[in-house]
């Protein structure tokens, strides 16, 4: 409805200025021509040179022309003047107040400018524009209000120093910078300590927001020890030391560092020994190894070394493979009972080929093999036992000879036995049957 009025008025308003100056262009232009004719008339009655009566009633008639003329443009004149001074401004006047009170204040804004120093159009303008950015104040109001703190901002700032708008805006930016406090307050209950100081530090010195980074740090770290604490009670040592190491002198990060190591280099310890106990030298020899010189590490080193080549040798022994099992008991000295192992990888392959005679009822080299060997196993029983059967076979040869009638043959390996069995009873026995055949022998010949 305002623009509708707005157009007509201004339509009216150009209408009456097109008339007005139609008007005033004819009138001027009929002035100007009477005043010409006058002129002209008089400078022709000087030059005839009439009667000076005539000359005066002309120029009386002239000037009543001319008087005449004036006022009719005076009054077109002020026709004007009234139509195009206050007619029409009070009507675009009213329609500007009419825009007023329909709230329409820029559309008032325009059309009072248009009528410049009319009546209090000045003061009318002024008043659209308070209305204005109040209303727009009322707006960042509400916006304050429904906590959209940005929007409102925005409003109070295009409002200058409107009302209390600057105030306004340092509320506004306290309400974000609040919000934001919360936010990041929570994110550290909620143990997003980054996020949150992230957010700390976007707030500068609001409120305790420094303090409250630190506190953040500090929960960094804390959590972090913590994560380190329990892998170090779970054993998991190497991800714990890699923690506390990055936690630098954080609380006592340092010391677990040497305990986290401490306990490492013991558990290295304990699975060698269980290695160690399994007889696995091997494995056992090389964690033994780096660790250095924690506890007794050198003397088990060597112990287990010493261990290790004596299985070695032991096996060799097993596999009759004697020259190395003596090459290794050899260099173990007096090491377990290496020394004993050593006169049995020394003393085993004879035995062996001592006994293999035996069998091979080869009593007297077996005797030479055995005797050798000194009490080693059953070396002297076994050499006893060849003895005794090279005795046996003997005097079994010697009773052949006997039951055979050649004593002298019997006699000499009967004397050879010695004690053995009836030895001397059938060396006599022998003698005597030899006595007896000799006179018998004599009287054949």
């Amino acid at each position: 409805m305002s623009e509708e009025m707005e157009k007509k008025e201004k339509n009216g308003k150009d209408e009456l200025d097109i008339a007005d100056e139609k008007k005033a262009e004819p009138a001027a232009e009929e002035k100007q021509a009477v005043e010409t004719e006058a002129k002209d008339q008089d400078d022709a009655l000087k030059d005839t040179d009439e009667e000076p009566l005539l000359w005066e009633n002309e120029t009386r008639r002239k000037r009543m022309i001319a008087l005449t003329t004036v006022i009719i443009l005076v009054v077109c004149l002020i026709g004007y003047l009234l139509i195009t001074k206050v007619i029409v401004p009070n009507n675009q006047y009213n329609q500007a107040q009419a825009l007023m009170a329909d709230k329409s204040y820029q559309e008032a804004i325009a059309e009072f400018e248009k009528l410049g120093d009319f009546r209090d159009s000045k003061a009318q303008i002024e008043e659209a524009h308070y209305q204005i950015n109040d209303a727009r104040y009322q707006e960042a109001n509400q916006l304050f209000e429904e906590e959209d703190y940005v929007a409102a901002i925005s409003i109070f700032e295009s409002l200058g120093s409107f009302k209390d708008s600057p105030e306004r805006i340092e509320d506004a930016h306290y309400q974000i910078k609040d919000a934001q406090y919360q936010d990041a307050a929570a994110l550290i209950e909620d143990e997003d300590y980054v996020a949150a100081i992230a957010i700390f530090e976007s707030l500068g010195d609001f409120k305790d927001s420094e303090a409250r980074i630190e506190e953040a740090r500090y929960l960094i770290l804390k959590s972090q020890y913590d994560v380190a604490a329990q892998l170090l009670q779970e054993e998991n040592f190497l991800e714990a030391i890699s923690i506390f190491e990055s936690l630098g002198d954080f609380e006592d990060s340092e010391a677990r560092i040497k305990e986290a190591n401490d306990l490492i280099e013991k558990s290295k310890y304990d699975l060698a020994a269980r290695l160690l106990d399994e007889e696995n030298f091997e494995d056992a020899i090389s964690i033994y190894l780096s660790l250095g010189s924690f506890e007794e590490s050198k003397e088990i080193i060597e112990e287990a070394t010493k261990e290790s080549r004596y299985q070695v040798a032991s096996e060799l022994l097993e596999e009759d493979n004697y020259w190395d099992a003596i090459s290794i008991y050899l260099s173990l000295g007096d090491f377990r009972d290496s020394e004993a192992k050593l006169e049995e990888a020394t003393k085993e392959p004879r035995y062996k080929v001592a006994t293999q005679l035996f069998e091979d009822k080869k009593y007297s080299d077996a005797i030479l093999i055995f005797e050798s060997l000194g009490n080693f196993r059953d070396s002297e029983a076994r050499m006893e036992e060849a003895a005794e059967l090279i005795k046996a076979s003997k005097y079994l040869r010697a009773t052949t000879l006997f039951e055979n009638e050649e004593y002298v043959k019997a006699i000499a390996i009967f004397k050879t036995l010695g004690d053995y069995e009836d030895s001397q009873a059938r060396i006599q026995e022998a003698r005597r049957l030899m006595h007896e055949t000799e006179p018998a022998e004599e009287g054949k010949e």
